[in-house]
Parts: C-alpha cells; structure tokens; sequence
C-alpha cells in the first residue's frame, strides 16, 4: 500500500496525555479505515505534527486522518524517487529523526528535489546523515525531507553548499504507544 503523509500544527503544545489520546484514536481509526499509521513525528515545541499513513488510496488516508480528529491537516506529496523510508527501530546508535524544510517563491519540479537528495554524498557519510524520504505541497512550494542524523545540526552541514537549501532543520520525537504516563 502507498505511504500518504499528513502535517498538523496545534495552537497549543501536545500534552503526554493528549499524544496518548491521539494514539489511541489513531488505533482505533486505522482499523475502522483499513489504514497503518507508520510514524508520527513532534517537533521540540510540540506544536507541528508529521505523520506517515499507509493506505489503498488518498481518500482513505483522509478518512482516518478526519476520524482520528486531524482537521484541517496539510497533505504532502512523495516525492518520486525519495522512498527510502527512514525508520526508528533500528540499531544505529545515536541518530535522531529530523526534518528539513525549505520553502520556495516558485513551484519546484520533483526530479530538481529528488537530484539534490544526494548532494555530497562524503558529507552525509562524515555526518552520520541518512536520508530518508521527501514530501512536498501540491502547490510544490514547500519541500520537506526526513533524515536519520545525530542531530539537526548535521544535517544542516551536509546540506550547506547544495542547491536546495533549508529554511527550517528540526530535530523530532517519535511518538510511540510506550510513552511515559
């Protein structure tokens, strides 16, 4: 099934109880929906919330997306050739998730985002920098990239001297059933 990508911003931080709301209605919803929500990334001020869903089409992401009370929520599209999915559960020591962001006064074409992924290759191997997928608006104004790193700053650093530069560069929490009550 096609990964679907969703962004909400609240007007007032995520409580630990309201992200074990938002889980638990997630849950419910996926099942209701025939969905799979993969991720859900926060950022610091918990404030910006980026989800990752897995549905047959659009239109069911959307659906559980409305169940489970994410209204309105901005939708994003992959960017081809950018897939690699980044994930949590792996055994890399010290990398965090982090999100670029570059905003543009001008549509950007997806193949120019997808040839700067890559960039300097030897900067993300000195880094510790994994690039994951990439996202954008529908109006293609807005680009956002998903990266494993030791922290934001390297990411910053990798992408330096490249064609797409970031506006934003944040370092986000997974949001996982396990949180601390």
């Amino acid at each position: 099934m096609p990964d679907f990508y969703l962004e909400q911003a609240f007007a007032a931080p995520l409580t630990p109880a309201a992200e074990r709301s938002l889980l638990q209605r997630l849950a419910v919803c996926a099942d209701a929906h025939q969905a799979r929500w993969r991720d859900c990334l926060v950022d610091g001020e918990r404030q910006r919330l980026v989800c990752r869903v897995e549905a047959g089409d659009l239109q069911t992401a959307r659906s559980a997306a409305l169940c489970s009370g994410f209204t309105p929520a901005t939708w994003l599209s992959t960017v081809p050739g950018t897939t690699t999915t980044v994930t949590g559960n792996d055994t890399r020591a010290g990398l965090v998730d982090v999100l670029a962001e570059c905003r543009r006064d001008t549509a950007a074409a997806a193949l120019e985002v997808a040839r700067v992924r890559h960039v300097c290759t030897w900067c993300l191997g000195a880094l510790r920098v994994e690039p994951g997928p990439m996202v954008m608006s529908t109006d293609g104004r807005r680009v956002l990239a998903f990266f494993r790193a030791t922290d934001a700053e390297a990411v910053r650093n990798s992408y330096r001297r490249g064609d797409l530069p970031f506006d934003r560069v944040v370092a986000l929490r997974r949001i996982v059933q396990s949180s601390p009550m």
